[in-house]
C-alpha cells in the first residue's frame, strides 16, 4: 500500500510540476529565474516523470523483458529530443544538467522497481 501511494504522489508531485515550471521565456521579465526553475526544478521533474513513472508503468504492466527495455529505451529518446529542443543552453550546461537529471529519472525508476518487487513479496 505505502509502495502505490507513493508511486501516486511522486507522480501527482512531479506532474504539477512539469506543468507549473514549463519553461516559458515569451515576453518574460525575468529570464533568469526562468532558468534556474528550468535547472533546478523543471528538468529533473520532467526526466522522473517520463523516464521513471513511465518506464515503472512499463515495468509493471508489459511482463516480456526485452520489450519493458525497449519502451523505456524509446520513451527516454524521445523526451530527451523533446526537451533539448525546449531549453538553449550552452553546450557545457546542458550537458551537466542534463546528466545529473536524467540520472535522477533512472535513479527514480530503478528504486520504484525495487519497491515493486519488494512490495510484491510482502503482499
Amino acid at each position: 500500500m505505502k509502495y502505490k501511494l507513493g508511486v501516486v504522489i511522486s507522480f501527482i508531485l512531479t506532474l504539477w510540476m512539469v506543468i507549473q515550471f514549463w519553461p516559458n521565456y515569451v515576453d518574460n521579465m525575468f529570464p533568469l529565474f526562468t532558468d534556474m526553475t528550468t535547472i533546478f526544478l523543471f528538468l529533473p521533474a520532467y526526466f522522473i516523470l517520463s523516464i521513471g513513472i513511465v518506464g515503472h508503468t512499463f515495468h509493471v504492466l508489459i511482463r516480456n523483458k526485452i520489450i519493458k527495455k525497449i519502451l523505456t529505451a524509446l520513451v527516454f529518446v524521445a523526451s530527451l529530443l523533446y526537451s533539448l529542443s525546449l531549453i538553449d543552453f550552452s553546450i557545457a550546461v546542458k550537458l551537466f544538467v542534463y546528466s545529473v537529471s536524467i540520472g535522477l529519472g533512472f535513479t527514480y525508476l530503478a528504486l520504484t522497481n525495487v519497491f515493486a518487487k519488494n512490495s510484491k513479496t510482502f503482499d
